[in-house]
């Protein structure tokens, strides 16, 4: 599957940007060498982290959709267990 997402190129910086605000995105990051922390550049740009976090949701809600999808047939796999094994007189 290939995902496409075609913004025209006035609004492309716009869009970007929102995006990297909404999610967090740092223009400086801390780095430690040494025991010294300092801030660098990041070296994610803003279109890379973009396209991460959008990886990131379409994976998180594949995931979150069959371990829902395992949980009920589960449940639904030892209640007719239970229903056909268990009997009370």
């Amino acid at each position: 599957m290939k995902i496409t997402i075609d913004v025209p190129d006035a609004q492309a910086i716009r869009v970007r940007d929102g995006f990297c605000a909404q999610y967090g995105y740092q223009e400086k990051i801390s780095e430690t060498v040494d025991g010294e922390t300092t801030l660098v550049d990041n070296p994610e740009t803003k279109a890379q982290f973009v396209q991460r976090k959008i990886r990131e949701f379409v994976h998180d809600t594949v995931r979150s959709y069959e371990a829902s999808t395992a949980i009920k047939t589960a449940r639904e796999q030892a209640i007719t267990k239970a229903d056909s094994e268990i009997t009370l007189t």
